[in-house]
């Protein structure tokens, strides 16, 4: 009886193989799986052996790739470097229309393949056949209990082609490209997301493949379905070399996809420093001023990317240029990524605290709402730029309190910012906007720091009354209990009470009520 070990073991090994066994390729229909040891009528011979036994083609998984080699006694033999190894679990190939031979020939446009990157190869004996796998021209086999290989060998060919220019472009094989190109494949077919073969070898920073295909006359500026070029994808992977070829080709670098992302955009918001100067040196270049170099510096500093800002500002670009729509800088976008590195680079380059986006919240609103007590420490403590006394420190403060941000609100307030700080626009405190927003665990951590319950905004309204208009009952609760008024009245007389009944909140009318709130006349 098998023990328990072996059989993990079995099931580990089965599932490694149906792993790799899942990639697509030629001939791979025609690959049958062994099952309880039976062989079928179909399977491919390579030969025999003295007794007239035949040899079976046969493939399986070893090391996380396919591996071909012969079957002998139930099981398939294969090289591995000076070894011979062998696995019960294994395919073989069939062959139902008799169109396979064995070719002495170094051309590998129809030969059958074991994988990606390796082809089905025979070394003839004149006592038996060696079969094995073909790669960087040797044929790996085993024999007599060892691994061999052999630059003297036949090729299993069929009348499917082997070579594909995608495939080739993908696994970065020169020989298939060429193989491909001289069987009449279109130089800029497609995969099925619209990449052609120069998008995909560019991407992939297969330099002498985009230059074979440049020499084929490629379209350098083809666009996929999503409006990349191979110019955009090299400079997002960082394949400096490759975008330098690229440009020498004439690649228009001011193509920008379908999100508007150029191949500098693109750069910069990855983090592809040599690629931004590359494309700076270029002589397309729009210049440190356009709308692209600042699209691209703001991206960069959204995604965190300092060494890309740093190009940027050593071009001289204004570290203070906003989006004409959401009205950020970068030192806003660093801050409400919560990207630490990016906000002290722009500070000591002196960002502007003062201005506000679109939505009216400063850079530093920005950190305290990204919930980040890092990023709020290096504006106040590591380099100093807002001090617990200043105005931005409060709006921080009351930002972090109306969006429920526990880490910036416990920061601020151990900082020692004023917790009953005004809103200049409404007169809210940080506590009342806690308590109309719900935000339970702020309206509780301003309570303990002292903040004063009865304070009324420019509305005469409080905290309570706030909480009780919006049904936020547990804000309202901890108010309560802590000892909030309930017969202050607005500037049109209504008390908390009042507020409940009118906007037909009835848990916060009982909370209320229980209390022992009454109308008052």
């Amino acid at each position: 009886m098998r023990n328990k070990s072996t059989s993990v073991l079995l099931l580990i090994g089965m599932i490694a193989f149906a792993a790799v066994s899942s990639a697509s390729g030629q001939y791979e229909e025609q690959w049958k799986r062994v099952r309880n040891g039976k062989i079928p009528d179909e399977a491919v011979s390579a030969g025999g052996r003295l007794d007239g036994t035949p040899i079976f083609i046969c493939r399986t998984s070893y090391g996380g790739n396919r591996v071909a080699g012969r079957v002998l006694d139930g099981k398939c033999y294969f090289a591995d470097g000076r070894r011979e190894r062998s696995q019960s679990n294994f395919e073989v190939l069939t062959d139902t229309t008799k169109e396979f031979r064995w070719e002495r020939t170094r051309s590998l446009d129809y030969a059958v393949a074991v994988d990606d990157e390796r082809f089905l190869c025979r070394i003839p004996a004149n006592d038996e056949a060696f079969v094995g796998f073909l790669k960087d021209d040797r044929c790996y086999y085993a024999a007599g209990g060892g691994g061999e290989s052999s630059r003297e060998y036949e090729v299993l060919t069929g009348r499917e082609m082997s070579a594909d220019l995608i495939r080739a472009s993908e696994i970065g094989n020169l020989d298939l490209l060429r193989a491909a190109i001289r069987a009449g494949q279109l130089i800029d077919k497609r995969n099925s997301i619209g990449r052609t073969a120069l998008m995909i070898a560019a991407e992939k920073g297969h330099e002498a493949l985009v230059n074979e295909l440049i020499y084929h006359r490629a379209s350098v500026d083809a666009r996929d379905d999503a409006g990349n070029t191979a110019l955009i994808l090299a400079s997002k992977e960082g394949k400096d070399s490759v975008v330098q070829r690229l440009l020498r080709e004439g690649a228009d670098a001011a193509i920008a996809n379908d999100e508007g992302d150029t191949a500098l955009v693109t750069a910069a918001a990855n983090g592809r420093e040599k690629v931004l100067r590359e494309l700076m040196r270029d002589e397309s270049f729009s210049g440190i001023e356009s709308d692209e170099s600042r699209r691209a510096f703001l991206k960069a500093a959204a995604n965190g990317r300092e060494k890309s800002l740093e190009v940027f500002v050593e071009a001289g670009i204004d570290v203070n240029t906003s989006d004409p729509f959401t009205g950020r800088t970068a030192l806003m976008e660093a801050s409400a990524g919560k990207h630490g590195d990016a906000i002290e680079y722009l500070l000591e380059r002196n960002a502007s605290l003062r201005g506000v986006d679109s939505d009216g919240f400063s850079a530093f609103q920005l950190a305290a709402m990204a919930d980040s007590d890092k990023a709020l420490k290096i504006f106040m403590e590591d380099t100093s730029a807002v001090r617990s006394s200043d105005p931005e420190a409060e709006k921080g403060l009351r930002a972090a309190a109306r969006f429920g941000k526990k880490d910036s609100l416990g920061y601020l307030i151990k900082q020692g910012v004023n917790v009953n700080s005004r809103d200049d626009f409404n007169g809210f405190t940080a506590l009342m906007w806690a308590a109309a927003e719900g935000r339970e665990d702020s309206t509780e951590m301003l309570i303990k720091a002292g903040a004063d319950l009865n304070v009324q905004n420019d509305q005469g309204e409080t905290a309570l009354m706030l909480a009780a208009a919006n049904s936020k009952t547990n804000s309202l609760k901890e108010l309560i209990a802590a000892g909030a008024k309930l017969d202050l009245k607005d500037r049109q007389g209504r008390t908390a009470l009042d507020l409940a009944i009118e906007n037909g909140h009835d848990d916060t009318r009982k909370e209320l009520e229980k209390a022992g709130a009454g109308r008052v006349p």
